[in-house]
Protein backbone atom coordinates (compact mmCIF):
# COMPACT_ATOMS: atom_id res chain seq x y z
CA UNK A 1 0.00 0.00 0.00
CA UNK A 2 1.45 3.34 -1.03
CA UNK A 3 1.74 6.01 1.70
CA UNK A 4 -0.62 8.98 1.43
CA UNK A 5 1.00 11.90 -0.39
CA UNK A 6 2.34 14.63 1.86
CA UNK A 7 0.15 17.70 1.88
CA UNK A 8 1.63 21.03 0.88
CA UNK A 9 1.56 23.70 3.58
CA UNK A 10 -0.12 27.11 3.50
CA UNK A 11 -0.42 29.84 6.12
CA UNK A 12 -3.37 32.22 6.46
CA UNK A 13 -2.44 35.14 8.71
CA UNK A 14 -4.89 37.43 10.52
CA UNK A 15 -3.64 40.04 12.98
CA UNK A 16 -6.77 40.17 15.06
CA UNK A 17 -9.43 37.80 16.30
CA UNK A 18 -9.80 35.01 13.75
CA UNK A 19 -13.55 34.67 14.30
CA UNK A 20 -14.06 38.25 13.10
CA UNK A 21 -12.42 37.54 9.72
CA UNK A 22 -14.89 35.35 7.80
CA UNK A 23 -13.15 36.04 4.48
CA UNK A 24 -9.89 34.61 5.80
CA UNK A 25 -11.66 31.55 7.18
CA UNK A 26 -13.11 31.02 3.70
CA UNK A 27 -9.57 31.26 2.28
CA UNK A 28 -8.44 28.59 4.74
CA UNK A 29 -11.31 26.29 3.73
CA UNK A 30 -10.65 26.83 0.01
CA UNK A 31 -6.94 26.08 0.38
CA UNK A 32 -7.69 22.92 2.36
CA UNK A 33 -10.65 21.60 0.35
CA UNK A 34 -9.95 22.76 -3.19
CA UNK A 35 -6.16 23.01 -3.33
CA UNK A 36 -5.28 20.19 -0.95
CA UNK A 37 -3.12 22.19 1.47
CA UNK A 38 -2.43 21.66 5.14
CA UNK A 39 -3.45 25.10 6.40
CA UNK A 40 -2.06 26.94 9.43
CA UNK A 41 -4.53 29.64 10.47
CA UNK A 42 -2.60 32.29 12.40
CA UNK A 43 -4.33 34.89 14.59
CA UNK A 44 -5.56 35.87 18.00
CA UNK A 45 -7.80 33.56 20.01
CA UNK A 46 -11.34 34.70 20.66
CA UNK A 47 -14.78 33.47 19.87
CA UNK A 48 -15.50 30.10 18.33
CA UNK A 49 -14.65 29.77 14.63
CA UNK A 50 -16.97 28.37 12.00
CA UNK A 51 -17.49 24.69 12.81
CA UNK A 52 -16.26 23.73 9.32
CA UNK A 53 -12.94 25.39 10.15
CA UNK A 54 -12.61 24.12 13.72
CA UNK A 55 -13.38 20.51 12.78
CA UNK A 56 -11.39 20.41 9.53
CA UNK A 57 -8.66 17.75 9.69
CA UNK A 58 -6.29 19.85 7.55
CA UNK A 59 -6.70 23.23 9.27
CA UNK A 60 -4.85 23.95 12.50
CA UNK A 61 -4.88 27.14 14.57
CA UNK A 62 -1.64 28.88 15.51
CA UNK A 63 -2.51 31.35 18.23
CA UNK A 64 -0.85 34.67 18.91
CA UNK A 65 -0.73 36.26 22.35
CA UNK A 66 -3.38 38.98 22.53
CA UNK A 67 -1.69 42.23 23.58
CA UNK A 68 -3.17 44.56 26.15
CA UNK A 69 -5.69 46.95 24.64
CA UNK A 70 -4.45 50.51 24.50
CA UNK A 71 -7.85 51.95 23.71
CA UNK A 72 -7.99 53.83 27.04
CA UNK A 73 -4.69 55.64 26.48
CA UNK A 74 -5.01 59.36 26.10
CA UNK A 75 -4.11 60.91 22.80
CA UNK A 76 -0.65 62.06 23.92
CA UNK A 77 0.17 58.47 24.97
CA UNK A 78 -1.19 56.83 21.84
CA UNK A 79 2.07 57.03 19.88
CA UNK A 80 3.99 55.29 22.67
CA UNK A 81 1.26 52.68 23.15
CA UNK A 82 1.14 51.99 19.41
CA UNK A 83 4.90 51.48 19.22
CA UNK A 84 4.82 49.04 22.16
CA UNK A 85 1.99 47.08 20.61
CA UNK A 86 3.67 46.88 17.21
CA UNK A 87 6.92 45.67 18.79
CA UNK A 88 5.10 42.95 20.72
CA UNK A 89 3.34 41.73 17.60
CA UNK A 90 6.56 42.00 15.60
CA UNK A 91 8.34 39.68 18.02
CA UNK A 92 5.51 37.13 18.04
CA UNK A 93 5.15 37.08 14.27
CA UNK A 94 8.86 36.77 13.67
CA UNK A 95 9.07 33.84 16.07
CA UNK A 96 6.12 32.09 14.46
CA UNK A 97 6.62 32.78 10.75
CA UNK A 98 10.40 32.44 10.71
CA UNK A 99 10.81 29.46 13.01
CA UNK A 100 7.80 27.69 14.51
CA UNK A 101 5.70 27.17 11.39
CA UNK A 102 6.75 24.50 8.89
CA UNK A 103 7.87 25.93 5.58
CA UNK A 104 4.85 26.84 3.47
CA UNK A 105 4.38 27.12 -0.27
CA UNK A 106 2.08 30.11 0.09
CA UNK A 107 1.22 32.65 2.78
CA UNK A 108 -2.01 34.67 2.61
CA UNK A 109 -2.02 37.83 4.73
CA UNK A 110 -4.98 40.06 5.50
CA UNK A 111 -4.60 43.82 5.55
CA UNK A 112 -5.63 45.87 7.42
CA UNK A 113 -4.07 45.59 9.82
CA UNK A 114 -0.89 45.61 7.76
CA UNK A 115 1.61 46.77 10.36
CA UNK A 116 3.77 44.97 11.32
CA UNK A 117 2.52 41.80 9.62
CA UNK A 118 3.35 42.80 6.02
CA UNK A 119 6.99 43.49 6.88
CA UNK A 120 7.46 40.27 8.87
CA UNK A 121 5.60 38.17 6.31
CA UNK A 122 7.69 39.58 3.48
CA UNK A 123 10.91 38.81 5.35
CA UNK A 124 9.76 35.27 6.15
CA UNK A 125 8.73 34.67 2.54
CA UNK A 126 12.06 35.98 1.26
CA UNK A 127 14.16 33.84 3.60
CA UNK A 128 12.04 30.69 3.26
CA UNK A 129 11.14 30.98 -0.44
CA UNK A 130 7.38 31.36 0.12
CA UNK A 131 4.87 33.02 -2.19
CA UNK A 132 3.26 35.98 -0.37
CA UNK A 133 -0.36 36.84 -1.21
CA UNK A 134 -1.89 40.00 0.28
CA UNK A 135 -5.68 40.29 0.59
CA UNK A 136 -6.66 43.98 0.74
CA UNK A 137 -9.91 44.45 2.69
CA UNK A 138 -9.44 48.20 3.08
CA UNK A 139 -6.65 50.76 3.52
CA UNK A 140 -5.39 50.66 7.08
CA UNK A 141 -4.16 54.23 7.24
CA UNK A 142 -7.65 55.53 6.43
CA UNK A 143 -9.00 53.76 9.51
CA UNK A 144 -6.47 55.64 11.61
CA UNK A 145 -7.43 58.88 9.88
CA UNK A 146 -11.11 58.26 10.63
CA UNK A 147 -10.18 57.65 14.27
CA UNK A 148 -8.25 60.98 14.30
CA UNK A 149 -4.96 59.42 15.28
CA UNK A 150 -1.76 61.51 15.30
CA UNK A 151 -0.42 62.42 11.87
CA UNK A 152 2.92 60.68 12.47
CA UNK A 153 1.14 57.36 13.09
CA UNK A 154 -1.14 57.74 10.06
CA UNK A 155 1.67 58.67 7.68
CA UNK A 156 4.02 56.01 9.01
CA UNK A 157 1.33 53.39 8.58
CA UNK A 158 0.57 54.57 5.04
CA UNK A 159 4.21 54.35 3.98
CA UNK A 160 4.59 50.85 5.47
CA UNK A 161 1.41 49.68 3.74
CA UNK A 162 2.56 51.05 0.38
CA UNK A 163 6.17 49.82 0.65
CA UNK A 164 5.56 46.28 1.89
CA UNK A 165 2.32 45.77 -0.03
CA UNK A 166 4.21 46.21 -3.30
CA UNK A 167 6.53 43.28 -2.56
CA UNK A 168 3.89 40.55 -2.63
CA UNK A 169 3.82 37.80 -5.25
CA UNK A 170 0.10 38.41 -5.76
CA UNK A 171 -2.65 40.68 -4.41
CA UNK A 172 -6.38 40.30 -3.97
CA UNK A 173 -8.85 43.07 -3.19
CA UNK A 174 -12.57 43.27 -2.47
CA UNK A 175 -13.77 45.73 -5.12
CA UNK A 176 -12.98 47.10 -8.56
CA UNK A 177 -12.71 50.60 -7.06
CA UNK A 178 -9.97 49.36 -4.74
CA UNK A 179 -8.26 47.60 -7.63
CA UNK A 180 -8.11 50.86 -9.59
CA UNK A 181 -6.90 52.82 -6.57
CA UNK A 182 -4.10 50.38 -5.72
CA UNK A 183 -2.90 50.44 -9.32
CA UNK A 184 -3.02 54.22 -9.82
CA UNK A 185 -1.76 55.34 -6.39
CA UNK A 186 0.67 52.61 -5.30
CA UNK A 187 1.39 50.75 -8.54
CA UNK A 188 0.05 47.50 -7.05
CA UNK A 189 -1.66 45.11 -9.43
CA UNK A 190 -4.50 43.32 -7.65
CA UNK A 191 -7.10 40.78 -8.71
CA UNK A 192 -10.66 41.49 -7.59
CA UNK A 193 -11.98 38.64 -5.46
CA UNK A 194 -15.56 39.49 -4.63
CA UNK A 195 -16.92 38.30 -1.31
CA UNK A 196 -19.50 35.54 -1.59
CA UNK A 197 -21.82 34.40 1.18
CA UNK A 198 -21.04 31.05 2.73
CA UNK A 199 -23.38 28.16 1.92
CA UNK A 200 -24.97 28.53 5.35
CA UNK A 201 -26.55 31.85 4.28
CA UNK A 202 -29.69 30.76 2.43
CA UNK A 203 -33.43 30.40 2.86
CA UNK A 204 -34.58 28.21 5.76
CA UNK A 205 -37.85 26.31 6.34
CA UNK A 206 -40.35 27.44 8.99
CA UNK A 207 -39.27 24.58 11.28
CA UNK A 208 -35.71 25.96 11.49
CA UNK A 209 -36.97 29.46 12.30
CA UNK A 210 -39.29 28.12 15.00
CA UNK A 211 -36.49 26.00 16.49
CA UNK A 212 -34.23 29.08 16.69
CA UNK A 213 -36.88 31.16 18.49
CA UNK A 214 -37.72 28.40 20.98
CA UNK A 215 -34.18 27.08 21.45
CA UNK A 216 -31.13 28.15 23.49
CA UNK A 217 -30.89 31.54 21.72
CA UNK A 218 -34.46 32.46 22.66
CA UNK A 219 -33.60 34.67 25.65
CA UNK A 220 -30.95 36.57 23.73
CA UNK A 221 -33.22 37.26 20.76
CA UNK A 222 -36.75 37.69 22.10
CA UNK A 223 -37.67 40.73 24.19
CA UNK A 224 -39.88 39.89 27.20
CA UNK A 225 -42.80 41.78 25.62
CA UNK A 226 -42.85 39.31 22.71
CA UNK A 227 -41.90 36.13 24.56
CA UNK A 228 -44.43 33.61 25.84
CA UNK A 229 -44.05 32.51 29.47
CA UNK A 230 -43.26 28.94 30.39
CA UNK A 231 -40.79 26.36 29.06
CA UNK A 232 -39.61 27.13 25.52
CA UNK A 233 -40.16 23.54 24.38
CA UNK A 234 -43.91 23.92 24.99
CA UNK A 235 -44.30 27.01 22.84
CA UNK A 236 -46.46 26.67 19.77
CA UNK A 237 -46.23 30.33 18.77
CA UNK A 238 -43.44 32.88 18.36
CA UNK A 239 -43.60 36.38 16.84
CA UNK A 240 -42.75 34.83 13.46
CA UNK A 241 -44.11 31.26 13.55
CA UNK A 242 -46.84 29.06 14.92
CA UNK A 243 -47.45 25.32 15.09
CA UNK A 244 -50.63 24.06 13.43
CA UNK A 245 -52.80 21.29 14.97
CA UNK A 246 -51.27 18.75 12.57
CA UNK A 247 -47.79 19.58 13.87
CA UNK A 248 -46.64 21.55 10.85
CA UNK A 249 -45.01 24.93 11.36
CA UNK A 250 -45.98 27.98 9.36
CA UNK A 251 -44.49 31.45 9.13
CA UNK A 252 -46.84 34.20 10.32
CA UNK A 253 -47.75 36.52 7.48
CA UNK A 254 -46.95 40.17 8.14
CA UNK A 255 -50.23 42.05 7.76
CA UNK A 256 -51.14 45.49 9.18
CA UNK A 257 -52.60 45.38 12.68
CA UNK A 258 -51.84 46.31 16.28
CA UNK A 259 -50.38 42.86 17.06
CA UNK A 260 -48.26 42.50 13.91
CA UNK A 261 -44.49 42.26 14.39
CA UNK A 262 -41.78 43.12 11.84
CA UNK A 263 -38.22 41.84 12.42
CA UNK A 264 -35.26 44.05 11.54
CA UNK A 265 -31.72 42.61 11.81
CA UNK A 266 -28.49 44.59 11.76
CA UNK A 267 -25.03 43.10 12.14
CA UNK A 268 -22.20 45.17 13.53
CA UNK A 269 -18.72 45.12 15.02
CA UNK A 270 -19.71 48.04 17.28
CA UNK A 271 -16.88 50.24 15.98
CA UNK A 272 -16.79 54.00 15.22
CA UNK A 273 -17.24 53.44 11.46
CA UNK A 274 -20.86 52.43 12.13
CA UNK A 275 -22.99 55.25 13.53
CA UNK A 276 -25.78 53.52 15.41
CA UNK A 277 -26.96 56.87 16.74
CA UNK A 278 -28.64 57.33 13.33
CA UNK A 279 -30.48 54.01 13.69
CA UNK A 280 -31.59 54.78 17.26
CA UNK A 281 -32.99 58.12 16.09
CA UNK A 282 -34.90 56.27 13.35
CA UNK A 283 -36.30 53.80 15.89
CA UNK A 284 -37.59 56.69 18.02
CA UNK A 285 -39.30 58.32 15.04
CA UNK A 286 -40.88 55.03 13.99
CA UNK A 287 -42.03 54.29 17.53
CA UNK A 288 -43.85 57.61 17.76
CA UNK A 289 -45.55 56.94 14.44
CA UNK A 290 -46.66 53.42 15.29
CA UNK A 291 -48.10 54.56 18.63
CA UNK A 292 -50.27 57.04 16.72
CA UNK A 293 -51.09 54.59 13.87
CA UNK A 294 -51.10 51.09 15.47
CA UNK A 295 -53.47 49.57 12.91
CA UNK A 296 -51.31 50.71 9.99
CA UNK A 297 -47.77 50.11 11.26
CA UNK A 298 -46.53 46.86 12.86
CA UNK A 299 -44.62 46.70 16.10
CA UNK A 300 -40.89 46.65 15.45
CA UNK A 301 -38.57 43.96 16.79
CA UNK A 302 -34.96 44.86 16.14
CA UNK A 303 -32.03 42.49 16.75
CA UNK A 304 -28.55 44.00 16.56
CA UNK A 305 -25.98 41.21 16.44
CA UNK A 306 -22.24 41.28 17.02
CA UNK A 307 -19.72 42.37 19.60
CA UNK A 308 -17.22 45.19 19.86
CA UNK A 309 -15.88 48.15 21.85
CA UNK A 310 -18.96 50.40 21.63
CA UNK A 311 -21.58 47.78 22.46
CA UNK A 312 -21.93 48.79 26.11
CA UNK A 313 -22.16 52.48 25.19
CA UNK A 314 -25.08 51.92 22.82
CA UNK A 315 -26.81 49.43 25.13
CA UNK A 316 -26.98 52.18 27.76
CA UNK A 317 -28.51 54.53 25.20
CA UNK A 318 -31.06 51.89 24.11
CA UNK A 319 -32.11 51.28 27.72
CA UNK A 320 -32.98 54.98 28.11
CA UNK A 321 -35.06 55.41 24.94
CA UNK A 322 -38.43 54.58 26.54
CA UNK A 323 -39.85 52.96 23.41
CA UNK A 324 -43.40 51.58 23.54
CA UNK A 325 -43.95 49.54 20.36
CA UNK A 326 -40.33 49.08 19.30
CA UNK A 327 -38.25 46.38 21.01
CA UNK A 328 -34.48 46.24 20.61
CA UNK A 329 -32.21 43.32 21.51
CA UNK A 330 -28.43 43.17 21.25
CA UNK A 331 -26.95 39.71 20.96
CA UNK A 332 -23.85 37.90 19.82
CA UNK A 333 -24.74 34.55 18.24
CA UNK A 334 -21.79 32.21 18.57
CA UNK A 335 -23.28 29.65 16.20
CA UNK A 336 -22.99 30.78 12.59
CA UNK A 337 -26.08 28.84 11.54
CA UNK A 338 -28.18 30.57 14.19
CA UNK A 339 -27.11 33.91 12.72
CA UNK A 340 -27.89 32.69 9.20
CA UNK A 341 -31.37 31.54 10.23
CA UNK A 342 -32.00 34.89 11.95
CA UNK A 343 -31.05 36.76 8.76
CA UNK A 344 -33.31 34.49 6.72
CA UNK A 345 -36.17 35.26 9.12
CA UNK A 346 -35.86 39.04 8.93
CA UNK A 347 -38.23 41.31 7.07
CA UNK A 348 -35.42 43.85 6.67
CA UNK A 349 -31.63 43.73 7.00
CA UNK A 350 -29.61 46.86 7.76
CA UNK A 351 -25.90 47.68 7.49
CA UNK A 352 -24.58 50.98 8.81
CA UNK A 353 -21.01 50.41 7.65
CA UNK A 354 -19.25 53.59 6.53
CA UNK A 355 -16.14 53.04 4.46
CA UNK A 356 -13.10 54.91 5.75
CA UNK A 357 -11.49 54.68 2.30
CA UNK A 358 -14.62 54.84 0.18
CA UNK A 359 -13.52 51.80 -1.83
CA UNK A 360 -14.15 48.73 0.35
CA UNK A 361 -17.28 46.59 0.80
CA UNK A 362 -18.69 45.21 4.07
CA UNK A 363 -18.90 41.41 4.33
CA UNK A 364 -22.10 41.61 6.40
CA UNK A 365 -24.04 42.95 3.41
CA UNK A 366 -22.91 39.98 1.32
CA UNK A 367 -24.22 37.63 4.02
CA UNK A 368 -27.61 39.36 3.81
CA UNK A 369 -27.70 38.84 0.05
CA UNK A 370 -27.21 35.13 0.71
Amino acid sequence: MEPAPRLKNAAVVVIGEMARSPRMMYHALSLADQAGFQVYLVGHKGRKLYSAVEKHPHISQELLFTPVSFGTFRRRSFVFASVVRVLLELFQLALLLLWRLPRCEVMVVQTPPGVPVLAVAQLACLLRNIHLVVDWHNLGYTLLQADRRPWVIVEGYRQCERLFGRGASANFCVSEAMQRWLHSEWNIGATVLHDCPAAVFREYPPEAIHALLTGPSREALLPPELSNPGPAASHTTTPLTNVLPDGKVRVVELVPGPEAVALVVSSTSWTPDEDFGVLLDAFQIYDRETVVRPTELPRLWAVITGDGPLRGFYEEQIAGLGLRRTFIRTAFLRDLQDYAILLASAHLGLSLHTSSSGIDLPMKVVDMFG
